[in-house]
């Protein structure tokens, strides 16, 4: 996006416009996997849970119901320094590391 003077936008549109796309029609893609590494860490694919203050608020303990979803589906979560829980109650409820903000 852009504002006021979009310079934004038109570079962003500029440097778009130097990434070719190559089309595949009737490319097998059963072997495909998004799965990467992020900071060393295995990941199902290359998306983290990122940090969102006061998720307690939105929903009862949501931090840690974030922090194992995160974890049944293998992408990396970031606790806010606003979470209602503590880093501990989160700990608790998840078996992988996560991040902090």
């Amino acid at each position: 996006s852009g504002s006021w003077t979009q310079s934004t936008l038109r570079e962003n549109e500029r440097r778009f416009e130097d990434i070719l796309l190559r089309q595949r029609i009737l490319h097998d893609i059963e072997k495909r996997s998004l799965a990467s590494t992020m900071i060393g860490q295995d990941v199902s694919m290359p998306v983290a849970l990122s940090p969102c203050g006061f998720g307690g608020m939105m929903w009862p303990n949501g931090e840690a119901h974030a922090a194992k979803a995160a974890e049944k589906f293998g992408v990396p979560f970031s606790l806010s320094t606003m979470s209602i829980l503590s880093i501990e109650q989160v700990r608790e409820a998840t078996t992988k590391p996560f991040w902090f903000q």
